[in-house]
């Protein structure tokens, strides 16, 4: 699954490969930070078989305090997947996704903050 603003780059390959059940990728927010650094981002997602069947539906939903990634995860958590955390994902905003867990919007590259 893959949202629809969403770019996939040499450096998303790794989920290619991944044999994780449920995996996803470092996503870079809107900020130039990662979203979601403490599980993954719904934004980008590889599901096997298995967990698409036994993850139970809604898989999407919203709690309080959270968003539809968080109630995903806990939901796959919960039946017993360990989520992957693999690779990179860019977007179509303007951002430039740097190796490590630092991400920079293009507008902060230009103006010299790295």
């Amino acid at each position: 699954m893959m949202d629809d603003d969403s770019v996939p780059l040499a450096e998303t390959e790794p989920l290619l490969r991944c044999a994780a059940d449920v995996a996803g990728v470092h996503v870079a927010g809107r900020s130039g930070k990662e979203a979601h650094p403490h599980c993954l981002s719904a934004a980008c997602l590889k599901l096997s078989r298995h967990a698409v069947e036994t993850i139970p539906q809604p898989w999407f939903g919203y709690p309080k305090g959270g968003c539809e990634c968080s109630w995903f995860f806990g939901r796959a958590y919960r039946a017993g997947f360990r989520p992957a955390k693999v690779g990179l994902i860019g977007h179509r905003f303007p951002v430039t996704v740097l190796p490590g867990p630092v991400f920079k919007l293009d507008r902060e590259i230009r103006r010299g903050e790295m």
